[in-house]
């Protein structure tokens, strides 16, 4: 399939996307802090990947990732016919699967919030997901990822994403 403008606007289109401060983290954080407990970090350089949201003392993250760009398998992210950006999203996803490991092996929880689960693509509120990420920090509960198609799940032991098994 063929692009619909030139190398020149897409290359200037997709640089524009932010890498931290979304929509969604930015609501995400906000319901994260209204019902507690309140994370102290944001975006932390500190940590392998820089994870959205560190909880320091309950040793849990929270990571919000956009669908395309960590390549979810889900109904609403079509993935690029172009192999320079296959490549680099799936560079994206190798370096996740390495970030995640390192932080599973330093002790640290981990929680994934696709972002097909939230408004406006989602079912889910951000003040339910923040409920749900809530209940899990508090708690001893394995790592977790959230997404539209398959609700709440245990991230498995090996830290494939959600949806490694359709590619």
């Amino acid at each position: 399939m063929t692009d619909v403008v030139d190398k020149e606007t897409r290359s200037r289109i997709m640089s524009s996307i932010k890498g931290k401060d979304t929509k969604g983290e930015v609501f995400l954080g906000r319901a994260l802090w209204k019902v507690g407990p309140r994370y102290n970090r944001r975006n932390y350089s500190g940590l392998p990947g820089k994870p959205d949201f560190v909880y320091l003392g309950l040793r849990a993250i929270v990571m919000f990732n956009g669908c395309f760009w960590h390549k979810h398998q889900c109904r609403i992210c079509k993935q690029p016919a172009s192999r320079k950006w296959k490549e680099k999203i799936d560079a994206n996803r190798d370096r996740d699967r390495r970030n995640l490991k390192k932080l599973e092996e330093a002790g640290w929880r981990i929680f994934i919030v696709w972002e097909c689960a939230v408004p406006p693509k989602g079912k889910a509120s951000y003040e339910e997901v923040a409920g749900i990420i809530r209940g899990w920090v508090l708690g001893d509960a394995p790592n977790m990822q959230f997404s539209a198609s398959d609700g709440l799940i245990e991230l498995p032991a090996e830290l494939e994403f959600q949806g490694d098994s359709r590619e």
